[in-house]
């Protein structure tokens, strides 16, 4: 998906992937992070990732990838996760992505 994909595009096929096709992978375009001032000396932070196009909050994906990966909720495990190991976000309208494990470095302030 990820090599041929591009390739017949490239060439001039349009391909159409029903939506929930479980070997469709999306690719984050961007990651956003949001700062805004509040009252009395507090702030905002809205983190998000751009997939298609369109920008999607980052806590409810995260907040489903805690439910199903448990090694997020323990320290120890943590701990021996690798930067670059890929781990899935499933997202709400369908389609996964993969994202790194260590993506801090990714993040574009607005």
């Amino acid at each position: 998906m990820q090599q041929t994909l591009p390739q017949m595009r490239s060439v001039g096929w349009e391909v159409v992937i029903p939506q929930g096709f479980r070997h469709h992978m999306l690719e984050v375009e961007a990651w956003e992070a949001e700062f805004d001032e509040e009252e009395g000396g507090w702030f905002s932070l809205n983190m998000g990732i751009v997939v298609n196009g369109q920008r999607l909050l980052l806590a409810p994906l995260l907040h489903e990838l805690f439910k199903v990966d448990e090694r997020w909720l323990d320290a120890v495990r943590l701990e021996k996760m690798k930067d670059d190991e890929a781990i899935e976000l499933r997202l709400e309208q369908g389609g996964r992505v993969h994202v790194p494990a260590g993506a801090s470095s990714r993040w574009r302030a607005h």
